[in-house]
């Protein structure tokens, strides 16, 4: 059956594509794409300015031409405001400004710009999308490429990843926006074709040369490419190391791996409290103290005038959260300072809305204590504590042991009677309590940001995000499994089909449809163990584990990027972030694929068939959702 297909041509799948980008391109509202008004100012402004625009730049009259058309467009259905477009005082809202991030892809955008500078805003709009557009065929060639040299003459992966790019609704719904994720995954994308063909034919100074400057041009295009750059050393071992020796680079890496935790991080901050201050703490949050009311150790919280107030929170489980909705919880603690302060030394927050009382504390260490009647559509746990004294110009530190949340209103002026030193339960009002909070006394500890590292971080946030958050984060998967659930979701949904600010679902049957994809995707990856597992085949293994770890690198940081959610706004992140790794994702995919329809004697237009059934749904959806409803 397979031999009897005709095996299409990169010319036909271009073509194809070309066709289904223009569809979405013109069919997605003008603006309704991810901080597109912005992104579309920072290239309009390098068209028309005689310098290039720097952080905090905006021309007035085309923001409020650009708000005007977001008006014309229902752009702001449903969200309650529209934008003042006689502001003179302020800059008329369009967004969040994208001026001063790097510039490669909004200087390409801005050419089209210049040539329609007289022309309606709206239709420079899609003069700049058409640029996104030149970059998603590009990037689509670049997989053809890349393909045919990984795999042998004729073999239908050299097809099936292009196509399946060509045709997947979320990634072309994203290639055709003005955004700077397109510059990202053409440069991140050119950089793997180069890799490949320094990992399958060796060294040589000319494909060196270029793979080095597609690496560098990613540091000018959006930081979720910036892991070219390092991964440009593993490159250049392995393609050094392409006849002997092939198990040296993958032993630095190895080595270097092992001495990037010891270098970040030392031992010794307290588990399970997570430390959202922006400022650098010279010392842990964790001290020992002879005023330690159970075991030896305490927190402490410095308020430090005229600076960030520092603040450490601790995450309840979601299945937690659900069970105290509506419920009346007490929270308390024994509290102590270095000097009497008047201090709102508990916090707690469901989501919805932080209950808090001040209190006032001496140098003795006293139990002190609240009551709050959370939410009925409570959807967060948060303990808080951050002592800041409002307008207090005193320095200060504030103490805490033996913090305490139990359901129910137990007596304020009565300590807990707790069974050991772990306070982690015990008799409270005559009755036996379970403390919800974990490590309540400070004794359990792990890894410790050095301070050097988070100063350094920093200076890199968009880099490097959250690394404390994240280090705590990940060894307290049950305060932040929500997080991690619900990013993995959102990037698997996304990658597939989710449109507009990533508030546009497939339509109808939207969670079966969703779990449909999911398990396509699970099949994919099934299909690729299998495939590994069968006897009898060569396995070019340098280049599965760099796609391997070029994969890992990028899901990374894109699940990195909604960090601040655990203790902030919420922002749960999409797959534009990890679109940089779509080319070997489709070849994982794929591969996966044709295993499983190999086994079962599939016939492969099944395979095209999903793709046209999924691309109608999403085009009806997006029908439906701004032209129909």
């Amino acid at each position: 059956m397979m031999a009897r297909f005709k095996t299409p041509t990169l010319g036909l799948i271009l073509i194809l594509a070309g066709l289904h980008a223009l569809t979405y391109l013109f069919l997605v509202p003008p603006w309704q794409h991810y901080d597109e008004p912005t992104h579309f100012e920072y290239a309009w402004l390098i068209a028309n300015r005689p310098t290039f625009p720097q952080a905090g730049e905006f021309d007035q009259m085309m923001r409020r031409e650009a708000a005007a058309s977001m008006v014309e467009h229902d752009f702001f259905r449903g969200m309650g405001f529209l934008p003042d477009l006689n502001a003179s005082t302020e800059a008329v809202w369009i967004g969040i400004s994208q001026v001063g991030d790097p510039p490669l892809y909004y200087w390409l955008a801005s050419l089209p710009l210049k040539i329609f500078s007289g022309s309606d805003v709206t239709f420079q709009l899609y003069a700049a999308r058409l640029v996104s557009l030149c970059m998603y065929l590009a990037s689509i060639a670049v997989a053809w490429a890349m393909t045919k040299e990984l795999t042998p003459h004729g073999h239908a992966l050299q097809w099936m990843a292009p196509l399946s790019m060509a045709l997947l609704p979320g990634f072309t719904d994203l290639m055709t926006a003005v955004n700077n994720d397109a510059g990202a995954v053409l440069l991140f994308s050119l950089f793997l074709w180069g890799s490949a063909r320094l990992i399958q034919r060796g060294f040589s100074i000319q494909q060196f040369f270029a793979t080095g400057l597609a690496a560098l041009l990613c540091l000018w295009t959006k930081e979720t490419a910036f892991l070219a750059l390092p991964l440009l050393g593993l490159v250049l071992l392995l393609s050094l190391f392409h006849n002997r020796w092939r198990w040296l680079p993958w032993a630095v890496m190895m080595a270097i791996l092992a001495i990037v935790p010891a270098t970040f991080f030392s031992w010794g901050e307290i588990l399970f409290w997570n430390n959202s201050s922006d400022t650098v703490q010279a010392s842990s949050i964790r001290a020992a103290s002879e005023q330690a009311q159970f075991g030896h150790y305490v927190l402490q919280i410095r308020n430090k005038p005229d600076q960030a107030q520092d603040s450490i929170f601790q995450l309840l489980p979601l299945n937690q959260v659900d069970a105290l909705k509506s419920k009346t919880i007490t929270l308390g603690a024994w509290v102590w300072a270095t000097q009497p302060v008047t201090v709102y030394p508990l916090t707690y927050y469901d989501g919805k809305k932080s209950f808090a009382q001040p209190l006032s504390i001496s140098q003795i260490p006293a139990f002190v204590a609240m009551h709050a009647t959370l939410s009925e559509d409570a959807n967060r746990g948060r303990v808080i504590l951050s002592p800041g004294a409002r307008n207090n110009q005193d320095k200060y530190t504030v103490f805490y042991d033996g913090v305490v949340m139990a359901e129910g209103a137990r007596p304020l002026d009565e300590a807990p009677q707790f069974d050991d030193s772990s306070a982690q339960q015990g008799t409270w009002g005559g009755l036996r309590f379970q403390n919800l909070l974990r490590n309540a006394s400070a004794e359990s500890v792990g890894p410790l940001l050095r301070p050097q590292i988070k100063e350094l971080t920093q200076r890199l946030a968009q880099v490097l995000p959250y690394p404390e958050l994240t280090a705590g984060a990940i060894l307290d998967w049950r305060g932040a499994g929500w997080y991690y659930q619900a990013a993995a979701e959102n990037l698997l949904n996304t990658f597939w089909a989710k449109f507009g600010w990533g508030h546009v679902p497939l339509l109808p049957f939207t969670d079966q449809f969703y779990i449909l994809l999911q398990i396509i995707t699970l099949t994919g990856l099934a299909g690729v163990i299998m495939r590994m597992l069968r006897p009898g085949q060569s396995r070019p293994w340098n280049l599965l584990l760099f796609f391997g770890l070029v994969m890992a690198g990028i899901l990374a940081q894109a699940f990195l990027r909604g960090m601040q959610s655990l203790y902030g706004e919420v922002f749960i992140p999409g797959a534009r972030y990890a679109y940089p790794a779509i080319i070997p994702a489709m070849l994982l995919l794929n591969a996966g694929w044709q295993e499983i329809a190999r086994w079962l004697r599939f016939n492969f237009k099944a395979y095209i068939f999903f793709f046209i059934i999924l691309d109608i749904a999403a085009l009806s959806s997006i029908i439906h959702y701004y032209y129909i409803r």
